[in-house]
C-alpha cells in the first residue's frame, strides 16, 4: 500500500474512533509534498506529507505522525500569535514540548521533551519557545513553515473545541489544554490600544473650527492632544527574571510603534529609582534594585505628579497599592504571564481607572 492509502485506512479509523481527532482533519487538506525536509507538518490550512519520508514507518508511527498534526492543529500552535524572536526551529521544539508532556501515547515518533533542555513539564508553548536554545536543522526549519497567525482558522478551531463533545482516546491533560486556549485571551496591545484611548479621552477639546464627522459644522468638532504624559514602572524585583527584564524593556520599546512620542521610565522594587525621560527605543539599559516589591511607592509618586496614565510592568507579587481619592491617573497593569495574572487580576481590576492584561513570555 501507498502511504496515501495508510493514511485514508488511518483517517477511517479516526472517523470511527476519535470525533475530535477527526473534525479537525475536517478543517484542513491532506495534500503531499516530496520538497519539504519534515515528514509531515500543517499550517494555512494544510496538513503537508513527504511520502518518502513517511515510507518506512509503520502503521503505528504513522498514525501517531497524522495524530501529533492534529493535536498541534487543536492547540492552535500553526495559527496563533507566534513568540516573538522565536526562530522557526525553536517554535517547533516548544510545540513539541507541550505535546510529548501531555500526550504520552505518542511513543513512536521522536519528538523534543521539555527534559531534553533541562526544563520542567507543564509549561506553555510561549514559555518553552523563549527558554530554549538550540542549533536548528532542516526539518526542525520545515516543520513550522506553514506556521503564521492567522486569526479566522484560529476562531474555526475554537468554535469546533466549543461544540466538541466526544474527545476519544485523548488525554485529560491535553484536553484540558485544548479547552483552554479557545477561551478569549486578553491581548496586552489591545488593552494598551484601550488604555491609550482613554488617556486621550481626557484631552478632548470641543472646536468650532473642525467639522462634527456626524452632523458637521451644526454642532462643535473635536480636537484630541496628542501630548500625554504617560510614566512606566518596571518591576525590577528579586522575584522577576533577567528573561523577564528584557521582555519588559522590548514591550517599552514597542510602544512607540503605537504612536506614543515620549515616555517617562523608572524602575522599582521596594523603592522607587530614578525617572528617566524615553524619546525613542533603546538598546541596553542598566538595571538596579532586585529587592522586594511593593507599588504603593510608584503609586506615591504618580498621585503627586502630572501623570495621564502609568503602566505597571511587574510579576504581580506584592500587595494591593492604596490609591488617594484625589488621584485621577489612569493605570495599566500588564502581569508576565497568565498565571500571575489570574492571581492578581481581582485587586488590580478593582482599583480606581485601572485594567489589567498579562503577555506571553
Amino acid at each position: 500500500m501507498t502511504v496515501k492509502e495508510r493514511l485514508q485506512h488511518i483517517i477511517e479509523n479516526l472517523y470511527l474512533t476519535e470525533s475530535a481527532l477527526f473534525a479537525a482533519l475536517c478543517t484542513h487538506e491532506l495534500k503531499e509534498n516530496t520538497s519539504m525536509a519534515c515528514a509531515i507538518r500543517s499550517g494555512r490550512g494544510y496538513i503537508e506529507y513527504n511520502p518518502d519520508a513517511l515510507a518506512d514507518t509503520d502503521n503505528v508511527a504513522l498514525s501517531q505522525f497524522l495524530r501529533t498534526e492534529l493535536v498541534r492543529i487543536l492547540l492552535k500552535h500553526p495559527y496563533g500569535r507566534q513568540p516573538e524572536n522565536c526562530s522557526a526551529d525553536i517554535v517547533t521544539a516548544a510545540s513539541d514540548c507541550v505535546v510529548s508532556n501531555n500526550y504520552k501515547e505518542i511513543d513512536r515518533i521522536k519528538l523534543a521533551k521539555a527534559a531534553n533542555f533541562r526544563l520542567p513539564k507543564g509549561e506553555s508553548f510561549e514559555w518553552y519557545a523563549h527558554h530554549i536554545k538550540m542549533r536548528c536543522t532542516q526539518s526542525q526549519m520545515d516543520q513550522s513553515a506553514l506556521w503564521k497567525e492567522d486569526q479566522l482558522q484560529e476562531e474555526s478551531i475554537n468554535v469546533l473545541i466549543k461544540s466538541m463533545n466526544d474527545w476519544g482516546t485523548l488525554p485529560n491533560s491535553i484536553v484540558e489544554k485544548i479547552v483552554a486556549s479557545a477561551k478569549p485571551k486578553i491581548d496586552y496591545r489591545r488593552a494598551f490600544e484601550g488604555f491609550r484611548s482613554s488617556i486621550a479621552s481626557s484631552h478632548r477639546r470641543l472646536t468650532r473650527m473642525r467639522p462634527n464627522r456626524r452632523t458637521e459644522f451644526e454642532q462643535m468638532g473635536s480636537i484630541y492632544d496628542s501630548l500625554a504624559k504617560i510614566l512606566v514602572a518596571v518591576d525590577v524585583s528579586g522575584s522577576v527574571s533577567d528573561s523577564t527584564l528584557g521582555v519588559f524593556y522590548s514591550l517599552i520599546n514597542r510602544f512607540f510603534k503605537y504612536g506614543i512620542k515620549k515616555m517617562d521610565v523608572v524602575q522599582f522594587d521596594a523603592a522607587l529609582g530614578e525617572v528617566t525621560p524615553f524619546k525613542h527605543a533603546k538598546r541596553e539599559i542598566e538595571v538596579c534594585g532586585r529587592g522586594g516589591t511593593s507599588f504603593q511607592p510608584v503609586i506615591d509618586f504618580v498621585s503627586k505628579s502630572k501623570y495621564d496614565g502609568v503602566v505597571i510592568l511587574t510579576d504581580g507579587m506584592a500587595s494591593a497599592p492604596e490609591i488617594p481619592q484625589n488621584m485621577r491617573t489612569h493605570i495599566l497593569w500588564i502581569a508576565d504571564s497568565e498565571k500571575n495574572f489570574n492571581y492578581s487580576k481581582e485587586w488590580m481590576c478593582a482599583l480606581p481607572r485601572s485594567r489589567a492584561c498579562w503577555i506571553k513570555l
